[in-house]
């Protein structure tokens, strides 16, 4: 099957199981490596011969860098990509976006275990906050199915949309509109725990403007041979109800009465729509509006205020986007131009709408004058906050930010508009020599924002780095703004030596979510992970946990622990710092011992543990259930006269402190019982003179053999090591 539907740049491609979906055109994929193969972009990342551009300036720091948490593929032999992700009240993350493979990996408790086989199914996966994960399961039907769109409910439910052709994809009995035409939204509710669909509707029209007589449409140049309605982005709001954005060409979208665009005015529109799903049929419909002009337009991101008005971004080509008195930006420039429109509750008129862009591109990506939103959030006074990919070399920017001229061929922006759309608080370009673009944008209660895109740059202003060296091709590229957009606080490559897009960002508490494509083979994850090797296909989806601000956990103690008998349980203490302690107890047959780290505060989590040198396994490990500042690890195999250290990675405790390694070491000489690094006599006589005394903390080293008695056999025992020593 191949398919392309233009809306605008954006649109579908599928060939021979490649499926490139561009929803902003290069504000979703890089322009550099868009649909001209991966040859092309080598040559522009490789290319040397640029003009002096003027880099975002930066501030030193002297806080801790921000530490990688957790990251994991998950992949299989196909074609996976997340668009988005979103967390929950508990910090758990969920990603969703499309797959191509059966083999994909879903978990039991899946509601959907089965690949579709149209050619590509949906996705929804759901991790804990240290990327663990939870549940994943695919979501369509026979057809080419896609989930671009995604949040979570105050339950905890996943709330997605996207695009399906699947006229058996799940819908459920209290849908809007329960049969497909042509290509339709979606929007479906999955429970929390992955094992069901809570509702589903299409949510579409059944006649294109393709057929549209001239005198009704007179800018439908080419007419579109499918009805096409494709769901990107969503918000849950205050009440619980859902809205829902993106982009159509049918001409009878379900639209409500006094809508405030009740009628498409060109050849594909925005769309915005609010859904109670607690109501049945079309009684779900709150409202519904297209929102566009003569040519192009999409509606790319959504979000809600508390009193349920719809801030929404996206991009027009129409000359005669509406636009509203007072508004920032009211006059069109050729190209492509961002747009931010609020919305009242009902959907019935625009509280203001405004363009923004610049008037003269500086790159021929895509195409003169590109500017590309692709996410948006609001603060407590009702500013509207964007980012996105411009090539415009006059992109509106204010005095004293960060980066106030385009620095290469592409860049990224962010921008903050007024409570009333009237004017700009800042805006930012974000980039360096080459390309780049942002997709995700966060705000913290601060006040700080943080973005995640690519780059093709080797040159990215770095601060405050988790990876300072860019890894080849394409990297994912994640950065933090101060208020204002003045300090440019942290940034940071993300990457392997393919090639990475981040186009999913989440941020909860401290933790900052990551999420996107890679096709590098060695893309950097975590020790226990859940998929550590590349899943192979053409991309794999990768989720990163960043802890932005860590606080490392604090270690008080480690010591190795014994039971002797029914004398009692003793500890070798092992210091933190200076030589090791010296364990001179018998591990018995099979050289058993067990490691007790003891920590400051409970621990919420140990991603992984490692012998990180000497000869040993570790046969189990776990918080301690009694003590939860303990953490235990059980070693087997630990052969004689060796110093060993145990390393734990990627340590959370409940005060949010981490650590991504905590480390002890152990020396083990069996028979040192006066522990200086040799068996000798002295241990000898020292073992002779506990000899059938009772074993208490004042002499638990000479009951070697640990049977809760000092007697014979500990003295035969030491004896038997005699000469042996420390290395």
């Amino acid at each position: 099957m191949e398919k392309f539907s233009a809306f605008g740049q954006s649109g579908f491609f599928n060939s021979n199981a490649l499926i490139v979906l561009v929803i902003c055109s290069a504000a979703l994929f890089p322009t550099s490596f868009g649909l001209a193969g991966p040859n092309q972009t080598r040559n522009r990342i490789e290319s040397t011969g640029r003009d002096a551009h003027t880099a975002p300036a930066t501030t030193a720091t002297t806080s801790a860098a921000p530490a990688v948490m957790a990251s994991t593929y998950l992949g299989g032999n196909g074609f996976e990509i997340t668009w988005a992700c979103a967390t929950d009240a508990d910090g758990n993350v969920y990603i969703a976006g499309d797959a191509q493979a059966a083999d994909f990996p879903v978990t039991t408790n899946a509601f959907q275990k089965t690949y579709g086989n149209g050619g590509q199914d949906g996705f929804v996966a759901k991790f804990d906050r240290y990327g663990n994960l939870l549940w994943s399961t695919f979501l369509g039907g026979s057809g080419w199915d896609g989930v671009f769109g995604l949040t979570v409910d105050a339950a905890g439910n996943a709330v997605v949309t996207g695009v399906t052709e699947s006229a058996d994809f799940p819908i459920t009995a209290n849908a809007i509109r329960r049969t497909v035409t042509g290509d339709a939204a979606f929007v479906t509710v999955i429970s929390a725990d992955g094992t069901s669909v809570l509702y589903s509707t299409f949510l579409g029209g059944t006649i294109s403007d393709g057929g549209v007589p001239l005198p009704t449409n007179p800018f439908h140049l080419l007419p579109n041979a499918n009805v096409e309605t494709i769901g990107v982005g969503i918000a849950v709001g205050p009440d619980g109800t859902l809205y829902v954005v993106g982009g159509t060409n049918a001409i009878d979208m379900p639209v409500t009465s006094g809508a405030a665009q009740p009628v498409i005015s060109g050849e594909e529109d925005g769309f915005v729509a609010r859904i109670d799903t607690t109501k049945a049929g079309i009684a779900g419909l709150i409202y519904s509006t297209y929102l566009g002009g003569a040519m192009s337009d999409f509606c790319a991101a959504v979000t809600v205020d508390p009193a349920g008005d719809a801030f929404v971004t996206g991009e027009t080509q129409s000359p005669n986007f509406p636009t509203t008195l007072g508004a920032y930006q009211r006059v069109y420039s050729l190209g492509t131009a961002a747009f931010i429109t609020k919305l009242n509750p009902t959907g019935t008129s625009l509280i203001y709408s405004t363009l923004l862009s610049g008037t003269q591109g500086g790159s021929a990506s895509a195409g003169r004058n590109y500017n590309a939103p692709s996410a948006i959030v609001i603060d407590s006074e009702g500013h509207a906050y964007i980012d996105g990919e411009t090539n415009a070399t006059d992109f509106p920017t204010t005095p004293g930010v960060v980066q106030p001229a385009l620095a290469g061929q592409d860049d990224g922006f962010v921008t903050e508009l007024s409570g009333d759309g009237s004017s700009l608080i800042f805006s930012t370009y974000l980039g360096a020599s080459d390309y780049e673009g942002l997709f995700g944008l966060k705000r913290d209660n601060s006040g700080n924002i943080f973005v995640a895109g690519y780059t093709s740059s080797r040159d990215l202003p770095l601060v405050r780095p988790f990876q300072s060296n860019f890894g080849g091709f394409i990297d994912a590229w994640v950065a933090e703004l101060s208020p204002g957009g003045t300090t440019l606080l942290f940034s940071s490559y993300l990457g392997g030596g393919d090639q990475e897009s981040a186009y999913g960002l989440e941020l909860w508490n401290n933790e900052l979510y990551i999420a996107g494509r890679t096709a590098s083979h060695d893309f950097p994850v975590t020790a226990g992970a859940p998929q550590t090797i590349y899943g192979g296909g053409v991309w794999d989806n990768f989720l990163t946990i960043v802890n932005v601000n860590p606080t490392p956990v604090q270690l008080v103690g480690t010591a190795s622990r014994k039971v002797h008998g029914n004398a009692g349980t003793f500890d070798v203490n092992l210091p933190l710092t200076g030589k090791p302690g010296i364990e001179c107890r018998s591990g018995g047959a099979n050289d058993d011992y067990t490691i007790v780290f003891k920590f400051a505060n409970s621990l919420t989590n140990v991603a992984s543990a490692r012998v990180s040198s000497g000869a040993s396994t570790i046969a189990s490990r776990k918080i301690d259930p009694s003590d939860p500042r303990n953490y235990i690890i059980n070693l087997t195999g630990v052969t004689n006269a060796q110093t060993i250290t145990i390393t734990l990675n990627n340590v959370s405790d409940s005060s949010s402190n981490f650590s991504s390694a905590i480390s002890t070491s152990m020396s083990v000489l069996v028979g040192d019982t006066t522990g200086n690094g040799v068996v000798n006599s002295s241990d000898i006589s020292q073992t002779e003179s506990q000899s059938g005394k009772v074993v208490t903390a004042a002499n638990f080293r000479e009951d070697v053999t640990a049977n809760g008695l000092i007697n014979s056999s500990d003295i035969t025992l030491v004896q038997s090591k005699s000469g042996t020593r420390l290395p």
